[in-house]
């Protein structure tokens, strides 16, 4: 069995063993592909692993606590039947703990009813369907470092959370290094929690220090402003802003552009220790060439984000690359010493070069 990519179908038919009509339908497979990972990460117990879609389109799965997948599934289908959703979707035992879910006749919808049906018969006949956000973003090495991890897991078991991920416009388009927490709110959002996605209109025009060795260009209102709009239609193929849990897109310009610099020093500033800032990775590294005030500011800033939008939106978590880690723990700890209420972060694995740094789309 192989997986089906293109490389793979244009070997068959340098071959002869696939037609191109066949081929043709390789963008159709892909989006089957793509509805079934997401009703299996929707439905279907958490302790269900699975591998990737395959061949003519069927996956092979099991259950990681050592319950018969075959035995569950053979007790709630009466004579041993297979599982049919218009009859193009089935399910069958395979050896003793693995099932074979096949879809390559099913259309999307006919996807994601066979695998809500089949979960539901799991969850009726015995099998834990608890599956947090916290598994499927663990399982799927999204996750790097997480603050409060007992009380963040049991909270994302137990409630619809609101989070956020901050994107500074320094260009106008994503790139690659976003798409590790582009995805992680996608699997947030498709399992009940409610993104927002942060531009820094405000934070953008001082620049972020982590992860640098030299301070970053300036840029004007406008600049932010025209990256800010390109960043929106993208954001837009990735996550959805309509429904019941729909994502929000909120500038920190809206609330920064007009901040009264003396009552933010009193209200903000002293909840902040220099001592302690200094030991932060993001300050750390550039000592030797020089942190400019400016530059200096940047945590403060990001801390009071994580503040506005736990006021205005009811945010209690705050996601993003590993290279934030000393920003992030500044806004949860801003919250829980001024607010008293709990707050977390979660970081996430950045995509280096061959180098070992970041792979930032300014960096050179």
């Amino acid at each position: 069995t192989v997986t089906l990519t293109q490389a793979v179908v244009e070997k068959f038919i340098s071959t002869g063993e696939i037609d191109r009509g066949i081929a043709r339908s390789l963008p159709i497979y892909k989006k089957k592909a793509e509805a079934m990972l997401a009703a299996l990460d929707r439905y279907m117990p958490a302790s269900f692993t699975h591998t990737v879609p395959q061949g003519g389109l069927f996956i092979w799965g099991e259950f990681k606590d050592g319950t018969s997948a075959k035995a569950k599934f053979y007790e709630a289908v009466e004579n041993k039947v297979a599982f049919v959703a218009g009859n193009d979707f089935f399910a069958d035992g395979s050896g003793d703990n693995t099932m074979r879910l096949n879809f390559s006749n099913a259309t999307v919808e006919q996807i994601d009813a066979g695998v809500k049906r089949l979960g539901k018969i799991f969850a009726k006949y015995g099998v834990n369907m608890a599956k947090s956000a916290f598994d499927v973003l663990k399982e799927r090495g999204f996750i790097k470092q997480t603050v409060f991890e007992d009380d963040l897991k049991k909270m994302l078991e137990n409630e619809k959370v609101t989070f956020y991920v901050g994107f500074d416009p320094t260009a106008d388009s994503l790139h690659i290094g976003h798409y590790i927490p582009i995805m992680a709110m996608a699997h947030m959002q498709r399992l009940g929690h409610k993104p927002i996605a942060l531009f820094g209109g405000g934070t953008g025009l001082i620049g972020d220090p982590s992860g640098r060795s030299d301070m970053r260009s300036m840029m004007t209102k406008e600049t932010v402003a025209h990256n800010i709009a390109c960043f929106k239609k993208q954001m837009e193929r990735f996550i959805s802003f309509e429904g019941e849990n729909a994502a929000l897109m909120v500038n920190n310009a809206d609330w920064l552009a007009d901040l009264n610099y003396i009552e933010f020093l009193r209200d903000i500033g002293v909840y902040f220790s220099v001592n302690k800032m200094l030991t932060a990775e993001c300050y750390k590294s550039r000592m030797e060439k020089g942190l400019t005030f400016l530059e200096f500011n940047y945590m403060l800033m990001q801390g009071y984000d994580f503040l506005k939008l736990y006021k205005d939106y009811g945010c209690t978590l705050e996601m993003g690359g590993d290279d934030q880690w000393s920003n992030m723990l500044a806004g949860a700890d801003l919250i829980r010493r001024k607010l008293q209420k709990p707050a977390f972060a979660m970081t996430f694995t950045l995509l280096l070069t061959s180098e070992g740094k970041k792979m930032g789309k300014t960096a050179k």
